[in-house]
């Protein structure tokens, strides 16, 4: 998957996708000057951070 897919999946921001891979905390390969993401690895990425919770009065 390429980074605007990750971005139009997630609606992350590219810079923070590639933020995160030049990390290692998303797995992604370079081919050529393509970035392709690991879509497992993107999920399971996305399934760590916190989820935001609506508090009800």
């Amino acid at each position: 998957m390429s980074v605007k897919q990750a971005v139009d999946l997630t609606s992350i921001s590219d810079k923070e996708i590639r933020d995160a891979i030049n990390r290692g905390d998303i797995p992604a390969r370079r081919i050529g000057r393509r970035i392709a993401i690991d879509y497992a690895g993107l999920v399971a990425w996305f399934n760590g951070h916190e989820p935001v919770v609506e508090k009800t009065a």
